[in-house]
């Protein structure tokens, strides 16, 4: 299962309450990449972990927005969640981070980056639908917290194991 959306868009989040629920292992991308980006570790690293850690799991959930998975993970999603949630909420919630951790990194992608990664991810789902993948798309947190409530009871989402 991979889980697309800008950052501050409740990605981490997410995963971990359908870790929990679904029983399935899930990978934080955003940590292990930049526990590698931060020392001598390379991109090639970086990906090389990643493929490492989905190999060794039969079902698994990871998220992010990081172009350099794209071949990695993409292939091998059965599922994909986009969170295409409204810009001033992913704004503010990128600002009170920011402002909680004394990091204005995601603030600055966010300010900078994201007509370009929401063109990118409009393009990936895009492909994924094609591809007969199972989608879903949120666009506000009332619609993705009423379908984790439907997942959590076991209405929704049946996954290939």
């Amino acid at each position: 299962m991979l889980i697309l959306g800008l950052p501050a868009s409740g990605k981490t989040t997410l995963a971990r309450s359908l870790s929990k629920a679904l029983q399935i292992p899930h990978l934080e991308t955003d940590t292990l990449y930049w526990a590698e980006s931060e020392g001598e570790g390379k991109i090639e690293d970086f990906v090389e972990n990643v493929q490492a850690w989905i190999s060794t799991h039969e079902s698994w959930i990871c998220e992010g927005h990081f172009k350099t998975l794209n071949e990695t993970v993409s292939p091998l999603a059965t599922v994909v969640l986009w969170l295409d949630l409204p810009w001033l909420l992913i704004l503010m919630r990128a600002l009170k981070r920011s402002i909680r951790t004394f990091d204005f990194e995601d603030l600055k992608f966010v300010l900078l980056w994201r007509r370009k990664l929401f063109s990118m991810q409009a393009r990936a789902f895009s492909e994924f639908r094609k591809q007969g993948v199972i989608t879903y798309h949120f666009t506000s947190p009332n619609e993705l917290q009423s379908w984790l409530e439907r997942v959590k009871t076991d209405e929704e989402l049946h996954c290939p194991s």
